[in-house]
């Protein structure tokens, strides 16, 4: 029962703090509504302004339970002290022979939603994504960058509500949280019938909407489309309000949900210009100003949706993130994947659009929830256009159905049921006995335990009354363990995964039950990344790869650029290798290349890296123009350029560009032919090694995933080892054997550089010079500015010149960092040993005593490493001149 009470108390805090702040809200604008309009309509508005301080809390690393507790105290305190007397206006009471059998209708569905609400919460999206990141900013007193997951970067004010909960209560806390909005939109229904002159039906459309089992699932679970209906109702209540001659002041709770409708979820955004559609055309046809009172609505709204567009400007640098990446290019999500993304929302698996009113209403797999089949009358709703409140509820319906058009899932039309279930009850508002009939069917054919099986077998919706687990008599984790196989998966990934590391896989796994970060393939463009290197070996070991070769007489060249001329057969431009020859003698990147391509300049060194199963590709629709280019920071002496590509990227038509010593860019005369390379390396272990270098050490395999028989059949060609199975998914250790290096290059002397004066020199900086292969990571959420330069290839070395008395050389020490040799102006200073047992952020040596004038620094990577410590990577976070 301690488990129940803390649940309960987590939705309290929240719950209360929400309607605490709307109250002390309403009081202040002297707002004069009936009572229980007040209540509900105050618990919305004060939600909103809850979700704005967690936000802030968050934004100052400031998110903790004690103060979370602390802030529900403090308002409910003051909203006790500050209480006065209220002027309410009253409606007419409901009928008694009303209110007793809808009662018992509410309280029998109510139970049932109670029980589920508190059970274990095992929803698929509220496992995958909505309450780990919850957890994470719990964990971490606030945001922090999640760069390889798109889902961080939607809006998230109904999960900041959920988060005090958790704190409190888990997951099951955070479901109660949105069952509070499940209670409370049937609630403003009634009142907004009461206020406008039809009780009645309003009272059997709050019921329909109650007891659709779409809203029954989705509302008891940790989602935040029940609250986003809940939110859009409330802003649509007070526009009609406000357009009934209320006072002025009520725009500001309006522009309140107006910007909170952003901040709830993207497609409830529509509110927004639904509001300022409402407030432009009464004052118009009142012909009275317009121009301040949509300054007011814009004014107020921005402050709920400005700190979100700010938050993914400053972490996924998009203030539309996941969207809109072609107008904000960025190295999180890939232009390819956003319209193969919006694509899929716009057609699921339905057939054909004639479908989806049956999908809707009765089946519900396809489209992921169905309404009920009462909901077919909903065209009847037209014949309420006849009278005023029907044509605003139209009105308003429509709009708020507007976002589904751009993902068709069921929940995506949650907002607008509750305005259109208004409208169709109006139009059947008589003969008296129709709505009670109607609503009484409803009750049956949604009921959990239904005896009618007219429903999809998979279709999402309440089928138990897990009262045993809800108050916690069976243990959560025998619940969870029988009903959800992630569970079991999280618990191993827990288990075997040290904390700090990174899972990838190539499916999405539910994460609510570790908190280990589960890269899935699709949900981030890095991971798109690591996918295509573990596939490549798959796809490349037995073919040989397409290249392109550009021969020329021997010149001078500075910089080198391959542009495309014409689209290639497949969609998206791709290069495996980028290489350029001497004399016949290939040319490795040293310290003074400067790598870029158009688009996506941060995987150009990907083709740069002398590996085949790494690659960098346009993810975006090739189109001429498109470039790769290289700036050698010196003139260099060329005469042959070769791309190879994969086979399922055949060679696309380039035009080879160069700018000599002077700058000036010329098209390159080549002579052009075909050839071909086989590899003849150990393409599995290469693709696990890359792997490892971008700081993943564990796989998740599922069954059916691509190349999961081969995991399983071929460990040691791969240099992966099995830690764990559960529920057919199998963990695997990446543990690559270490390539084979031919002895390193004598270490050349730095580049010259202008000196630097005193600062801090993030890693990033061009003004450090990189020799040999490495690799700038911007993953890093402890990690100066987020970024990391490593490397683990024996001779590499970056250096800087300065001047200065002192520098500090700051990196990490972790459980697979080497041995570093240290060169100032040439002598050797030092040999530190990264290596740590925990990973230890921003560590420190500083190298004092130099004297005046200009040094240089140099890091070198020797390849040794302390026996405990697997791997010999040294990394630079940053350098700090004094």
């Amino acid at each position: 029962m301690q488990q129940v009470l803390g649940i309960l108390l987590g939705a309290l805090i929240s719950g209360g703090a929400s309607y605490s702040l709307g109250t002390l809200l309403f009081r202040k604008l002297n707002l004069r509504l009936e009572r229980t309009e007040y209540i509900s309509l105050a618990f919305v508005a004060g939600s909103a302004c809850f979700s704005e301080i967690i936000f802030v809390l968050c934004a100052l690393g400031l998110a903790r339970k004690d103060l979370f507790v602390a802030l529900a105290l403090l308002a409910a305190l003051v909203a006790i002290c500050t209480r006065r007397n209220t002027t309410h206006i009253s409606f007419a009471p409901l009928p008694i022979r009303w209110i007793v059998p809808f009662a018992l209708l509410f309280a029998a569905f109510g139970i049932v939603y109670l029980v589920n609400a508190l059970a274990p919460e095992m929803s698929p999206d509220g496992s995958a994504y909505h309450l780990p990141f919850v957890a994470r900013y719990l964990r971490g007193h606030g945001f922090s960058p999640i760069g390889q997951n798109f889902y961080a970067n939607l809006p998230q004010g109904v999960e900041l509500l959920f988060l005090p909960a958790f704190s409190l209560g888990g997951p099951s806390a955070s479901a109660m949280v949105h069952f509070l909005f499940l209670l409370n939109l049937p609630l403003m229904m009634v009142s907004y019938g009461r206020r406008f002159g039809f009780p009645f039906p309003a009272l059997a459309a709050a019921f329909l909407i109650f007891a659709s089992p779409i809203f029954g699932w989705d509302g008891t679970s940790a989602y935040v489309d029940v609250a986003a209906a809940a939110i859009l109702f409330a802003l649509f209540y007070l526009l009609g309000i406000w357009q009934t001659g209320a006072a002025s002041r009520l725009l500001v709770p309006i522009g309140i949900l107006a910007g909170f409708s952003f901040a709830a979820k993207y497609t409830a955004a529509i509110g927004i210009p639904y509001a300022l559609g409402i407030v432009i055309w009464t004052r118009w046809r009142t012909r009275k100003p317009v121009l301040r009172p949509v300054l007011a609505v814009c004014g107020v709204a921005a402050l709920f949706i400005l700190p979100w567009m700010i938050k993914n400007q400053i972490f996924g640098g998009n203030p539309f993130a996941p969207f809109a990446n072609r107008l904000f290019p960025n190295p999180y999500v890939h232009v390819s994947f956003e319209e193969q993304y919006r694509l899929g929302l716009r057609h699921y698996l339905l057939p054909g659009w004639l479908h989806a009113p049956w999908e809707l209403t009765v089946k519900g797999e396809r489209l992921q929830g169905f309404f009920g089949p009462l909901f077919l009358l909903l065209p009847l709703a037209l014949l309420s256009l006849r009278g005023r409140q029907g044509r605003r509820l139209a009105l308003a319906g429509a709009i708020f159905a507007l976002p589904w058009f751009l993902n068709i899932g069921t929940r995506f039309l949650i907002p607008a049921l509750p305005p259109l279930t208004l409208a169709l009850a109006l139009a059947l508002r008589s003969p008296t006995g129709l709505l009670p009939a109607i609503a009484l069917l409803h009750a049956v054919l949604s009921w959990y335990a239904t005896p009618f099986r007219f429903y999809d077998p998979y279709a999402p919706r309440l089928s138990t009354f897990p009262f045993r687990a809800a108050l916690r008599l069976e243990p959560e984790a025998a619940y969870l363990t029988r009903n959800r196989p992630d569970y079991q998966v999280d618990r191993m990934i827990e288990r075997h995964v040290p904390p700090g590391e990174k899972v990838f896989s190539f499916e999405p796994v539910a994460a609510a039950w570790t908190t280990r970060e589960i890269l899935a393939a699709y949900t981030g463009a890095q991971n798109e990344v690591l996918s295509d290197t573990l596939s490549a070996p798959l796809s490349l070991e037995s073919l040989p790869l397409p290249a392109q070769v550009f021969r020329f007489e021997p010149r001078q060249l500075r910089r080198l650029r391959a542009i495309l001329t014409a689209p290639p057969n497949g969609e998206m431009w791709s290069v495996n290798e980028f290489q350029i020859f001497a004399h016949g003698t290939l040319l490795h990147p040293d310290a003074t290349w400067r790598l870029t391509a158009n688009p996506n300049p941060w995987d150009a060194p990907l083709a740069f890296d002398n590996s085949p199963v790494t690659r960098w590709r346009s993810w975006d629709r090739a189109r001429p123009g498109m470039f790769m280019e290289v700036d050698f920071g010196r003139p260099l002496l060329i005469d042959e350029v070769r791309l190879v590509s994969a086979p399922d990227a055949p060679p696309s038509p380039v035009e080879l560009r160069a700018a000599d010593a002077r700058g000036q860019w010329r098209p390159l005369t080549s002579r052009h032919s075909t050839s071909s390379v086989r590899v003849t390396d150990n393409l599995r272990q290469a693709s696990v090694r890359a792997v490892v270098a971008r700081g993943i050490r564990y796989l998740l395999v599922t069954p059916g995933a691509f190349g999961a028989n081969d995991f399983n059949e071929n460990p040691r060609e791969w240099g992966i080892q099995l830690l764990g199975e559960s529920a057919g998914r199998r963990l695997y250790a990446l543990k690559p054997a270490a390539a084979d290096r031919p002895p390193p290059d004598p270490d050349p002397a730095p580049t010259p550089h202008r000196a630097v004066s005193t600062g801090t020199y993030d890693d990033p900086d061009s003004r450090i010079c990189l020799h040999a292969a490495w690799t700038r990571d911007t993953q890093f959420p402890d990690a100066d500015r987020h970024t990391l330069t490593y490397s683990n290839v024996t001779g590499a070395s970056l250096s800087l010149t300065f001047q200065g008395d002192a520098i500090t050389y700051v990196y990490t020490r972790a459980f697979n960092r080497g041995i570093a040799e240290i060169f100032v102006d040439g002598r050797l200073k030092d040999r530190p040993d990264l290596y740590s047992a925990d990973t230890r952020w921003k560590s420190r040596t500083r190298y004092e005593c130099l004297g005046p004038g200009t040094h240089v620094i140099q890091i070198r990577v020797t390849g040794e490493h302390n026996p405990r410590a697997c791997d010999s990577f040294i990394d630079l976070d940053s350098l700090i001149i004094e």
